[in-house]
This record gives C-alpha cells, structure tokens and sequence, in this order.
C-alpha cells in the first residue's frame, strides 16, 4: 500500500511546516533575548543573522498593522521576502532527498498560510482570522500558530478570541 504512506507522509511535511511556523513565530519573533536558547540561536553565524532580520520583518509587520489601523494588503509583503523564500526551498529540497513526499506537504503549508494570512488581515472572519488578529491587536504573546491554533493549545499558549 504505497497511496497511504505517500498521503501520510505529505500530511506529516503540512503538520512540519505548521510547528516550524508555530515555533519561529513564538520563539525567535517574539521570544525574550534572555532565554539562553534563543541568546545561542542569534550567535549562530549564519542562523543568527536570518533569526535577527526575520524578527525585524515581523516587528514591522506588528507595526504597521496596528499604524494602519485597518487592514490593507501591500504591507503583507513584508511577511516571506526572498531571502526567507529562499532559506524554506534550500531547507525542503533537502528534504526533497530524503522524501519526496514530506517535502512537498512541507512545501504545501506556505500558500495556505499566505492565503488564509492575508484573508485575515482583508477582513475574514473565520475563526483563523480571528485566532490570527487576537495576536496582532490584543495579545502578542498568544495565538502564535497564526492560522492553525493547534499548537497554541498544545503549547498553552492559545487565547480564545472574543466574538
């Protein structure tokens, strides 16, 4: 039976794809500088210096949605810039060696997160939306899975957006 293996692995690459966002957005974007992991992961020569300006983006990001004050699209490109692009194809075509199929359900979190991220701030009012602007306007240190709060409740750190 290779169909099962083949759509297991692809849902295991989407579920990857979603905790690695779910980890960099909490950790490395919005994590404190003390925490010793996070002081070693911004020494890292290379990893440092993409962690540092990832955290920048995002810093902005936060900023010019509440600046706004409305939700508007062309500061969504701020979000993926080329070189994170970039860094996720050099990272799944590694993977890609390895398994072919993990890495294309890796690769199949991106457009939907970019969708149902730009939905959000365009005014969509499905729970993600919700679970995704509660982080932007009334907690930052909550709701970090961005469209997916599975790992906020896992990880505790899921606050239900008021209706």
């Amino acid at each position: 039976m290779v169909a099962p293996t083949v759509l297991g692995l692809f849902i295991l690459g989407h579920v990857l794809g979603a905790f690695s966002f779910y980890s960099v957005h909490r950790w490395i974007f919005h994590g404190s500088r003390k925490n010793k992991v996070i002081k070693f992961i911004f020494k890292l020569p290379l990893l440092g210096k993409l962690a540092e300006k990832g955290r920048r983006i995002h810093q902005q990001h936060h900023k010019e949605t509440i600046r706004l004050g409305r939700e508007i699209g062309n500061h969504m490109n701020l979000f993926f810039p080329l070189w994170a692009k970039l860094t996720i194809a050099s990272i799944t075509t590694i993977i890609a060696m390895v398994s072919f199929p993990l890495s294309m359900g890796l690769l199949s979190f991106f457009p939907v997160y970019a969708y149902r991220h730009n939905a959000a701030h365009l005014g969509s009012s499905k729970p993600w939306a919700r679970h995704h602007l509660h982080h932007h306007y009334k907690n930052a240190k909550v709701n970090h899975g961005g469209i997916y709060p599975i790992f906020d409740k896992i990880f505790g750190t899921h606050e239900e957006p008021k209706r």
